[in-house]
Parts: C-alpha cells; sequence; structure tokens
C-alpha cells in the first residue's frame, strides 16, 4: 500500500511541474525546420532566448524580439530600419514546435 501511495504522490509531483511550464519556458531554445521545394532543401532556425529576444537564421542572421500572448506568437524583425512583425498561432506537440501563418503549418523541431 505504501508503494502505490508513493507511486502516486510521484505522479502528481510530475503532473504538477509540467503543468506549471509556460509556453515562454517551452518555447527557450533553438528550433530546426528542413524543407524540401523543387529538390532543393532549405533550412531555418529559430533561437528564442530568455529576454525576449532570438535569432531567426535562414539564409543569413536576423536578430528579432518576440512576445507571445495566449497562443500567438508575434516576431517582430528590424532589418535596414524597416520593422515588420510575423504573427503564428502555436503549439507544442512532445519536442516539437508547430507554427502556423495563414493557413500553413510548419514544424520544427528542439535542437537545444
Amino acid at each position: 500500500m505504501r508503494k502505490v501511495i508513493a507511486i502516486l504522490l510521484v505522479v502528481v509531483m510530475v503532473f504538477g511541474v509540467c503543468a506549471c511550464s509556460s509556453s515562454e519556458d517551452l518555447i527557450i531554445g533553438t528550433w530546426k525546420n528542413q524543407t524540401t521545394i523543387l529538390g532543393v532543401v532549405t533550412e531555418t532556425k529559430y533561437t528564442f532566448n530568455e529576454d525576449g529576444t532570438g535569432t531567426k537564421n535562414l539564409i543569413f542572421d536576423m536578430d528579432f524580439k518576440y512576445a507571445i500572448s495566449g497562443n500567438t506568437l508575434s516576431i517582430k524583425i528590424t532589418t535596414l530600419g524597416v520593422e515588420t512583425t510575423e504573427e503564428f498561432a502555436f503549439e507544442f506537440e512532445g519536442a516539437k514546435l508547430k507554427l502556423t501563418k495563414d493557413g500553413e503549418t510548419q514544424i520544427f523541431d528542439k535542437v537545444n
């Protein structure tokens, strides 16, 4: 009986810790996606830092600032003095990040 109670306590603690993780905490790190279009493989990486900044690497690095509101991820990139904002619906599936914009979904694998 004590083993059953101990196991139940461990399960409750594990679910409690997982439930406390916010989207802001889960997104921290580097995420990678590979896409093949007409036989050409392209790789996109997003790195999200704890301070709300990050880097997008498609062909070259672009620094950005990001914010999360509900299930919306907003990324602001300033290039040559011009600021653009991309907004994605997002969700996590294990170690995968799904970003959806304009009806298209890209799935990113967590690198670190």
